[in-house]
């Protein structure tokens, strides 16, 4: 999965993926999380234009035909190989795609016995920032008296990992090239196209760090989030070579 997100605003490509309206204002989060707004572009949703927008989703997928959700039942990940056969994605990944621009994404390497999660941030070699495949969905109130109100939300497609990011964890989430954004956001693109971008990113592109355990708090924003810490002392030398994708 793809656990947490450092987002800040559109730093390059802006022009390319023509926005039309920003319904936010982007500021820089450091550990942004599931169940949080997130700010994502979509194709915008009047017919016929090929224009986007930038506009600010729940991160955790309700399902359109779900009677009511709770927080716990959100879905904050798609896996790449099912998602466009899952009832609870198919109809978004068939209609409603998006993408999710992100500097850089965390996982957390298993612990010891007894010990936390180690969190490791993840990013690009080659660019500040990254686009990221999401799937949106819309959930409406199915009964008049029903207290909860609309929602759009999101989730971020995942793929197995290249080798550089499954020396930390089983999933990464999928990175589309700027040549891909327009097929991915454009509704009509048929699936064998869409299935062929669900894939790793470049092994030799991605490089990654230890970061403070206090991110484990979703909470948590402080300036110290993507700061790389030492290796515990148990595991000095254990993953010193994902400083540098082989």
């Amino acid at each position: 999965m793809c656990g947490r997100l450092g987002i800040d605003i559109l730093l390059e490509g802006a022009e390319k993926l023509r926005l039309q309206r920003q319904l936010i204002k982007m500021e820089r989060r450091d550990n942004a999380s599931p169940g949080t707004r997130v700010p994502v572009i979509r194709r915008t949703v009047a017919a016929g234009t090929t224009d986007n927008e930038l506009v600010p989703l729940h991160w955790g997928l309700v399902p359109s035909w779900m009677e009511s959700w709770r927080p716990g039942d959100i879905l904050s990940c798609a896996r790449g190989e099912t998602v466009g056969d899952k009832p609870s994605f198919r109809s978004a990944y068939k209609r409603r795609r998006c993408l999710i621009p992100a500097r850089v994404w965390y996982e957390w390497q298993q612990g010891g016995k007894g010990s936390k999660k180690q969190p490791w941030l993840f990013r690009l070699r080659s660019a500040p920032q990254m686009l990221i495949a999401g799937i949106w969905e819309q959930w409406t109130p199915r009964h008049p008296d029903d207290v909860q109100e609309p929602l759009e939300s999101f989730a971020i497609v995942t793929t197995e990992p290249n080798a550089f990011c499954a020396r930390i964890h089983d999933r990464m989430p999928v990175i589309l090239a700027e040549e891909a954004w327009d097929t991915w956001l454009d509704p009509q693109t048929p699936r064998p196209q869409l299935d062929a971008l669900i894939k790793p990113w470049a092994n030799d592109d991605i490089e990654a760090w230890r970061v403070t355990k206090s991110i484990n708090d979703a909470r948590y924003q402080g300036p110290d989030c993507m700061t790389p810490v030492e290796a515990p002392p148990e595991q000095p030398e254990l993953f010193g070579e994902l400083f540098e994708a082989s």
